[in-house]
């Protein structure tokens, strides 16, 4: 039996990874519920995006100096004693709906992995107001991801230097660990309809918990 879709509000947002220019930028335009958590999301932009969920990660809407971190961060952000001078950052948590957040600001950021700073960005592109599907959907993408742990934006163009200079002393050896990892630089096509396959599956059994 057909699982009864809802209708209700959803949001057209394009989600970018900026690359500082010298490459193309990661994007992705999807449509999500409107009714989704700040954790759903994540689970959203680790999904189109092409990231493994092993690192830390936040989101910061620079507008009300508010963030809302990974919940193993929540109670020690929440703690932190205010800085004299310092405005207070406001904290929230995963559990909070997306929804007057975005509404309100048009967007926010989404850091992922605290240490090499993969600083994304989040823009309300349209308002939907009949959305008939239950999931996040992608509706197009373009760009490929960098591979995790290779230090960021800066890092990654400076392994891609090394890449494509076999007199480079580093060259052999990045070669090697991007075939361990099995990472194509050129990342090939999005594969929409295997992501939204996923994301149709993941999102309805998060639903039925």
């Amino acid at each position: 039996m057909p699982l009864k879709i809802k209708k209700t509000k959803g949001y057209r947002i394009k989600i970018t990874l900026p690359m500082d220019g010298e490459m193309p930028d990661v994007v992705r335009t999807v449509d999500i519920p409107s009714d989704i958590t700040f954790k759903q999301l994540h689970d959203t932009i680790q999904t189109v995006m092409g990231w493994d969920d092993a690192h830390l990660y936040e989101f910061l809407i620079r507008q009300q100096n508010i963030t809302i971190p990974e919940d193993s961060l929540y109670e020690e952000m929440k703690n932190q004693s205010p800085i004299k001078g310092i405005k207070q950052v406001k904290v929230r948590r995963l559990s909070n709906k997306i929804d007057k957040y975005l509404q309100n600001y048009r967007g926010f950021e989404y850091i992922y992995d605290l240490g090499d700073n993969w600083e994304h960005t989040i823009e309300l592109i349209r308002l939907l107001d009949d959305y008939a599907v239950g999931y996040p959907k992608v509706i197009s993408g373009q760009g490929n991801l960098p591979p995790e742990d290779s230090g960021g934006v800066g890092g990654w163009l400076m392994m891609l230097e090394s890449l494509n200079d076999p007199d480079d002393p580093e060259h052999e050896d990045i070669v090697k660990w991007l075939n361990e990892i099995d990472y194509l630089p050129d990342g090939g096509k999005l594969n929409k309809k295997e992501l939204n396959d996923y994301l149709k599956k993941y999102f309805w059994l998060k639903k039925k918990v």
